[in-house]
């Protein structure tokens, strides 16, 4: 049985915000293609700079999307929580990169 701490959170939306999130997921894909497909005619230390480039792309993409819809979120809650300590995302962010980075490097069979 649910207490009173559990109660149905509402919010909203900022539209213009969500609209903002939306174009900066369009175009962060469209850089990180882009540079995904200068890894083909590349080489050597080229290759591994524009892989890295375009991870780089990703990775801030995703981040500067997923933080604008957060934003544009709007919560009718109590704010006593503070919620997780940093360190509980730092830790979470530690224990999630190393298989990325793996995941990064392997070779893809493909075939071209």
């Amino acid at each position: 049985m649910p207490n009173a701490s559990m109660a149905a959170l509402y919010g909203t939306y900022d539209d213009r915000l969500v609209a903002l999130s939306i174009v900066l997921s369009v175009v962060a894909s469209y850089a990180v293609l882009d540079l995904a497909g200068r890894t083909t005619s590349a080489h050597g230390w080229a290759r591994v700079l524009w892989m890295s480039s375009g991870a780089v792309a990703m990775g801030m993409g995703i981040w500067a999307t997923h933080y604008v819809g957060m934003i544009a979120l709007s919560m009718f809650a109590n704010h006593d929580d503070a919620g997780p300590p940093p360190t509980a995302w730092a830790a979470a962010t530690a224990a999630a990169s190393p298989p990325c980075t793996i995941s990064a490097w392997l070779p893809c069979d493909a075939p071209p």
